[in-house]
């Protein structure tokens, strides 16, 4: 063997190692940051597919935290039954600011409404999150009658946190032309899903995931910004939004907003509470903006759920009483944008507060 064959052949061995001891320290240190692989199940009772019972979400990007997963693909409660006990229950309706991933269990707004009520009520109440990300009132309407069959809640919470009151139109994205549209769910490959639960069985999921991740990232990125051979900042083509007047509701929002909730109040006779979580205080160029872009449409949609018979619940000066005495923000994150994004902690604490007074006006104290 020739030096520059026997220098390649020790440089081939090097890299080889060197590979095997790297994928050797991702697949230990992946537990620490990496979720399980996302396993669905069928849930014949709610019909729709929910991850799987000990699935565990590690979010790293926006907030720290772990969120296990138990049954009916519930996020911050193992099991229900066993967990509520003898208790009454309260369900909790809402999009990713509900599933709370970004906050640890003991944080989210379940378990800080069922704080909350036990240290006041005697503990007669578990509230519990029905969340997914994107969720809309059209989910809530198609699954609050489902989930009744299961169990009754005692009220049913509405929490409208992504873009406010634009959560309750038919389809969820529009105020000025609501086209009464379902949003499409995420289709489920129940081929990849069942290849997936087997590699999750065999307890291969961690060196999977750290041969998966940097092919995904890598594939994202190729189709996001293409390849890249000058340096410089990547630009970016935005289409700018029209401008909406949202001073005052127009004819075809009021007659969506009566559509929506007269589907949503004809699924269950129990009490329902609406809470709206506004988009403010927020930071923007160094001042904290206090002024809710959508003021101008509460007093008429407060009007229309009291019509329904649906509790209105607007957190707009509790949230700013947050920043004003407690210098705190309701929404963002130490490794995100402060004061925007998904609910924090505390955030979540005030949420749960509020819930708990409105909870107090319909439901008969002396049974709780």
């Amino acid at each position: 063997m020739t030096k520059i064959s026997a220098y390649l052949l020790k440089q081939l061995t090097l890299v080889l190692l060197s590979a095997v001891v790297a994928l050797l320290l991702v697949c230990l240190t992946a537990p620490f940051f990496i979720s399980n692989l996302k396993v669905y199940d069928w849930n014949d009772e709610l019909n729709i597919f929910v991850f799987s019972g000990g699935y565990i979400h590690r979010e790293r990007d926006e907030g720290w935290a772990d969120t296990h997963f138990g049954e009916m693909g519930i996020s911050g409660i193992r099991n229900l039954s066993m967990d509520a006990g003898s208790s009454a229950v309260v369900s909790i309706w809402g999009d990713s600011h509900v599933e709370a991933l970004q906050v640890p269990d003991s944080c989210k707004l379940s378990q800080q409404a069922t704080n909350i009520w036990n240290e006041n009520h005697k503990g007669r109440i578990r509230f519990f999150g029905m969340a997914q990300s994107y969720w809309s009132v059209a989910d809530y309407v198609y699954l609050i009658p489902r989930l009744e069959k299961i169990i009754t809640p005692v009220a049913h919470i509405i929490v409208l946190g992504e873009h406010g009151l634009k959560d309750i139109t038919p389809d969820g994205t529009s105020f000025l032309e609501p086209n009464f549209a379902f949003i499409p769910h995420q289709k489920i490959d129940k081929r990849k899903n069942e290849l997936l639960r087997k590699v999750d069985t065999a307890g291969c999921s961690y060196p999977f995931l750290a041969l998966w991740q940097p092919i995904r990232a890598l594939r994202e990125r190729l189709s996001t910004h293409g390849l890249r051979f000058i340096p410089g900042p990547i630009v970016q083509k935005v289409e700018l939004l029209a401008s909406k007047d949202w001073s005052v509701p127009t004819r075809s929002l009021i007659n969506a907003w009566y559509f929506a909730l007269s589907k949503l109040r004809q699924t269950s006779r129990q009490p329902l509470i609406i809470v709206y979580l506004p988009e403010i205080p927020r930071l923007s160029d160094g001042e904290i903006i206090c002024v809710d872009d959508q003021e101008g449409l509460i007093a008429k949609f407060r009007s229309i759920c009291d019509e329904h018979e649906i509790l209105f619940v607007d957190l707009t000066y509790k949230f700013i009483d947050g920043v004003k005495l407690n210098r705190r923000f309701a929404r963002g994150f130490h490794n995100g944008q402060l004061s925007v994004g998904h609910l924090n902690e505390f955030g979540h604490l005030l949420t749960a507060e509020a819930i708990c007074g409105a909870l107090e006006k319909i439901v008969p104290l002396n049974d709780f």
